[in-house]
């Protein structure tokens, strides 16, 4: 994902994560075993909750990208779903762990801040 100046950034990995969102949904069309259907398109809902989720975010800064992200990231990967939900839960966890994902690199792309400069040196 290249970075370009300003709000087109942001626009770029919405953009990316609505491409995300179609292909899952082309894909989950295309499963017909039961199972794998369901976790597909739970892949397919996980991915548009974290794009809802981003679009509807006020404040774009990097700490509260990083902040949403390492809150998604906290939901303990150890917990696992049983019964008849079991497939669609472990698609949206796998959808939203590509969201998370794609956000990491927009951040990892991003301009780091300089440090502040120390009182009294000249340059």
């Amino acid at each position: 994902m290249q970075l370009r100046s300003g709000r087109t950034d942001w626009d770029h990995l919405l953009g990316d994560l609505k491409k995300l969102q179609r292909e899952s949904e082309v894909e989950a069309a295309k499963v017909v075993e039961l199972g794998r259907r369901r976790r597909a398109l739970g892949v397919a809902f996980g991915i548009k909750i974290g794009y809802i989720s981003l679009a509807r975010l006020k404040a774009r800064s990097p700490a509260k990208l990083k902040a949403l992200s390492d809150k998604w990231e906290s939901v303990p990967a150890n917990l696992k779903a049983s019964g008849p939900a079991a497939e669609s839960i472990e698609g949206i966890d796998f959808g939203i762990r590509q969201v998370i994902s794609r956000v990491r690199r927009y951040l990892n792309q991003l301009p780091q801040p300089k440090p502040p400069t120390a009182a009294g040196t000249t340059a």
